[in-house]
Parts: structure tokens; C-alpha cells; sequence
């Protein structure tokens, strides 16, 4: 049986299981998570992905509060990869303006 659970009742997918404890943010992803509003910073240097409660066309979720959005990452299964690590998520500013990947457990990895 699939596992159906769901972040904060929203739809969107549970992760599977946690990232590694040693995990520590690198230069680049630092510097991106230092310019995000309070609001949406986890622990660690990771986006708190519970935050994007609002549901919105193809898959997207937004944060009420700040308007941040986090975007299904498409070129996953496109053949192009994932351009990177474990790409799942696209965040993006309240402007729609393309801040960095984020993957399934919050920590971001590119700009």
C-alpha cells in the first residue's frame, strides 16, 4: 500500500525519512537561505516546508505570509535531470522571480 500522507494537510508529499544529521549547508546555499524571511526558515539551513499551506494550480504551494512559492522542479523526468542533487521544489520569491531548488527535505542547493 502507498504511503498517502500529507505536509500540515495540504496535499503536498511527506518526505521519506530525514536527511543525514552531518548535512551542513554549503557557501552558495548560505547565502541564498540568509536573503529568505524568517518566516519560512527551518532549522539547519533548511526551508520549513510545512509553511506552504496554500495549494494553486499544477502543483504549487505558497506561504500565506510571505507569498514565497515552492514549484514542482518538472525537468526531474524530462531527460534532462535534475539539474543538480535531489531537486524536487523550484522557490520563488512573491514576485514569482526563481530564488533556488530546494529538495524534498527543505535544504536548498542552488541558485
Amino acid at each position: 500500500m502507498d504511503d498517502v500522507s500529507e505536509v500540515a494537510g495540504t496535499g503536498a508529499p511527506m518526505p521519506d525519512g530525514e536527511p543525514p544529521e552531518d548535512w551542513k549547508p554549503d557557501e552558495k546555499s548560505k547565502k541564498i537561505y540568509d536573503k529568505l524571511p524568517k518566516k519560512i526558515k527551518g532549522k539547519n539551513g533548511k526551508i520549513d516546508l510545512n509553511k506552504f499551506t496554500q495549494r494553486h494550480r499544477g502543483g504549487t504551494y505558497k506561504d500565506p505570509k510571505t507569498g514565497y512559492q515552492l514549484s514542482p522542479e518538472r525537468a526531474r523526468n524530462s531527460g534532462s535531470g535534475t539539474h543538480g542533487k535531489d531537486g524536487a521544489w523550484k522557490l520563488l520569491d512573491k514576485k514569482g522571480n526563481r530564488v533556488g531548488s530546494v529538495d524534498k527535505y527543505g535544504r536548498i542547493y542552488k541558485e
